[in-house]
């Protein structure tokens, strides 16, 4: 059986960054699902992805990745003063994404999946931190993920990524 992944017409590595609950996690686990992308989350599995980077280095992580994996989706919900760190990503051939919506689209799906925040505190704190950082750069391709309150379908969100890269997947 052929494998999704291969209806994409080349390697390409993702970086998806952007507001706490705009859509990043819910994305990477559709591409990875519906797209064969290995998809790595950094907020559950930071750990992982701090020794990946300490063993390889920075540097080469998109091509060491990519040798693994034909098509790898990284969700990076990064803190701004990290921000160097993920240019290096860029400079290594990733495609840098920046998933926004409304802010009180953003805090109420944030709340859903933090119950440990149930006031959002972690989530001000971090949206105050990209106000006052500038985020997101004009290194990243800005996307909206919510049309008014509803989210744009994951298979249009997928076509207006890829297509902004001159990716295309079949229909």
């Amino acid at each position: 059986m052929e494998k999704k992944s291969q209806s994409v017409s080349e390697r390409q590595f993702i970086l998806l960054s952007g507001i706490p609950g705009s859509g990043k996690t819910r994305f990477g686990n559709y591409l990875s699902k519906e797209h064969g992308f290995y998809f790595f989350e950094t907020d559950s599995n930071w750990d992982e992805f701090k020794r990946e980077c300490n063993l390889g280095g920075v540097d080469n992580l998109v091509a060491r990745w990519l040798n693994k994996h034909e098509h790898v989706c990284l969700e990076w919900g990064f803190e701004p003063c990290c921000l160097p760190y993920v240019l290096r990503f860029k400079n290594q051939g990733a495609n840098m994404f920046w998933f926004t919506c409304d802010q009180h689209i953003a805090l109420s799906n944030y709340l859903k999946t933090h119950p440990n925040d149930p006031k959002g505190v972690c989530w001000d704190i971090q949206f105050k931190k990209i106000e006052d950082a500038g985020l997101p750069t004009s290194d990243f391709v800005i996307i909206e993920t919510y049309h008014n309150d509803d989210p744009i379908p994951l298979e249009e969100l997928t076509q207006k990524i890829l297509s902004k890269r001159g990716y295309v997947l079949p229909k």
